[in-house]
C-alpha cells in the first residue's frame, strides 16, 4: 500500500478513492481471517477519516 499523506487524501480524489478501497480490502481480509476486533478498529478509523475528508475536501 503506498504511503498517502493527509494533504494528498484531501486534494487528490483518485488517491483518496484508492486509499479507501485498499482500507476496505484490508478490513474484509481481517474479517475472513478471524481478526474481527482488528477489522472493527480499522472500520471505525476508516469511517472517521471519510467523515473528516468529506468536511474538508473540495470535489
Amino acid at each position: 500500500m503506498p504511503d498517502y499523506d493527509y494533504r494528498t487524501l484531501l486534494t487528490d480524489k483518485k488517491a483518496r478513492t484508492n486509499f479507501l478501497d485498499q482500507q476496505e480490502r484490508l478490513i474484509q481480509l481481517l474479517k475472513r481471517k478471524g481478526f474481527v476486533e482488528a477489522a472493527l478498529i480499522h472500520a471505525k478509523k476508516r469511517k472517521q477519516l471519510i467523515e473528516e475528508l468529506s468536511l474538508l475536501a473540495d470535489d
